[in-house]
């Protein structure tokens, strides 16, 4: 991490304590008319929407930390995608047609062409055995069969590990850099992103 990136998250946290968020992230984006490419786990998988007992387990393992996160992604219509090995749940993504979120902050509405994923989780056991991957690509099928054009994501900028996963599906990046003072709406720092611009074809201009 780069001096001005350890400034930035600094800087970050210490205006959360005082109820203002900062969020410095790429908006990244599959338009699905695109080719999506097959992913092949090393190890044998169950991809499938999480019923009440996937989320009362998740909970159970990961802690209360979640239960906000939780709430907030059904608050959205949110469906959790569950992949399991053996029985036994290996990770986890939420994906909803309503909003684009961030953590607890409402970004924008979604067109009725558009998904968006967020949420997710790979439990330490299983990093390694592509099992993001795996949930991704059921998403962006599933969304497609559906009728959606596009699928977005929010991914912090300095998470490499993250952006390096979701570079490879071929998605559209864009600079997003979001402000929320206590009692406001979040609104973007600088050139907003543009939602639906992988699937329109439109330039994005650095």
């Amino acid at each position: 991490m780069t001096e001005r990136s350890q400034i930035r998250r600094l800087a970050s946290r210490t205006l959360r304590f005082a109820g203002i968020h900062y969020c410095d992230s790429f908006y990244l984006e599959k338009n699905l008319g695109t080719a999506i490419e097959p992913v092949v786990s090393p190890i044998e998988l169950d991809i499938s929407h999480a019923t009440e007992d996937d989320l009362a387990t998740i909970i159970r393992m990961r802690g209360q930390t979640v239960l906000k996160r939780f709430q907030i992604a059904r608050a959205v219509e949110g469906v959790c995608y569950c992949a399991k090995h053996n029985g036994e749940i290996a990770g986890y993504m939420w994906l909803t047609r309503r909003a684009v979120i961030l953590d607890e902050l409402h970004v924008a509405d979604l067109p009725a062409n558009g998904a968006y994923m967020f949420g997710s989780y790979v439990f330490p056991h299983f990093r390694g055995k592509k099992i993001f991957q795996s949930l991704t690509y059921q998403a962006y099928d599933e969304m497609r069969q559906a009728g959606c054009l596009f699928v977005g994501n929010l991914v912090g900028r300095n998470n490499a590990p993250a952006v390096a996963a979701r570079k490879r599906f071929g998605v559209l990046f864009q600079d997003s850099r979001l402000l929320k003072l206590p009692g406001f709406k979040a609104i973007t720092v600088g050139k907003p992103f543009v939602i639906g611009a992988s699937a329109s074809g439109m330039a994005i201009s650095p």
